[in-house]
């Protein structure tokens, strides 16, 4: 059933003119850590945001592996790359890694 969702998921955002994604790590009760993947776009009659998955990190939950989890699901997936406008994080420091200045 999940795969049908997010082919039906895939299939509209191949039909918007523009989307953005946003992802943030986090860790569930067993100390997983996860990647959430939103998908934000409007839509005929509103501004949308769709979950598309909790990505599993193989490692810690920084930016590196986050960035490898979110890149295998945009390919295995066959997200529409081309609709992507923009990507945003929370900048928290696993993101952004220590010496990251901010404003």
């Amino acid at each position: 059933m999940s795969s049908i969702i997010t082919s039906q998921q895939t299939e509209y955002l191949k039909l918007v003119s523009a989307s953005s994604i946003a992802f943030d790590e986090s860790w569930d009760i067993n100390e997983t850590a996860q990647a959430s993947l939103f998908a934000r776009f409007i839509s005929s009659t509103a501004l949308e945001r769709e979950l598309l998955g909790l990505l599993p990190l193989k490692g810690q939950a920084c930016g590196q592996y986050v960035a490898y989890a979110v890149t295998e699901y945009i390919d295995k997936d066959h997200f529409p790359l081309d609709k992507i406008v923009s990507v945003s994080t929370n900048a928290a420091k696993s993101m952004t890694g220590v010496s990251f200045v901010s404003f």
